[in-house]
């Protein structure tokens, strides 16, 4: 049976001791580190290969909103938390799981399910095609490599206008035309590196450098008018614009 490689982070030591008890009676967890501080944290998660990530909100110097922000590739997150009041940017940030303290054996056991099929079904991706999902270079070019209609083609991110998602599909609209693969937007979020791509609404991620012009609810890319997140639309223009 192989294992998933867990990391439990709260700045409660007995929190802690709760996870890493109720993780102790399932064989599928492997549990790599428990960490109470969150920049330790972040330290652990860019130097280890981790699949599943318990993180709690609110805590002292860091909350896991802001730490899951900082972080990437990110693992598959279940946020765990004594208030109601992040559940909203926790989905936004694509965690799988909101758990509200104090939660029952069976209700961790329900989270751990929901991120298991998730992770299951990316190593199956992965297995299909290898090098998607992964950034390389090519003479300096960094470029992923998608399936599109049965071929494999090579994708610079310097060409990529958008990245559009479309339920299990993703439109990679670039300077040389849109390619169609099977995957989730989320996936390619996690993948493309968090400093020059950016999602801008549910459906789209942007290259920052690209954003020339911001026109309402709408990013100008070219001859491309991309949406924009209302909820969020300050937080992106100061990104974007500065």
């Amino acid at each position: 049976m192989k294992k998933i490689k867990t990391v439990f982070v709260d700045d409660d030591f007995l929190a802690l001791g709760i996870l890493n008890g109720y993780a102790s009676m399932l064989e599928e967890i492997e549990v790599v580190a428990q960490v109470q501080d969150p920049l330790k944290a972040i330290s652990i998660l860019q130097e280890t290969k981790v699949q599943l990530l318990f993180l709690d909100i609110h805590m002292n110097n860091m909350n896991g909103n802001e730490l899951l922000k900082i972080i990437n590739p990110k693992p598959i997150t279940v946020f765990t938390t004594a208030f109601t009041d992040y559940a909203l940017e926790a989905f936004e940030l694509n965690a799988v799981d909101y758990l509200i303290k104090p939660f029952s054996f069976e209700r961790f056991v329900q989270a751990f399910n929901k991120a298991k099929e998730v992770i299951r079904s990316r190593e199956q991706i992965s297995e299909i095609l290898p090098d998607f999902l992964r950034i390389e270079k090519d003479n300096e070019n960094q470029f992923i490599t998608v399936k599109d209609d049965k071929r494999l083609t090579k994708i610079y991110l310097k060409d990529i206008l958008f990245l559009e998602g479309c339920k299990e599909y993703v439109k990679i609209h670039t300077e040389k035309g849109i390619y169609l693969t099977l995957d989730r937007l989320k996936n390619l979020e996690n993948t493309l590196p968090s400093n020059e791509f950016l999602r801008v609404h549910k459906s789209f991620i942007i290259p920052i450098s690209k954003a020339t012009q911001l026109s309402g609810n709408e990013i100008i890319i070219g001859n491309n008018k991309i949406p924009v997140s209302r909820e969020q639309k300050d937080e992106i223009v100061k990104k974007i614009f500065g």
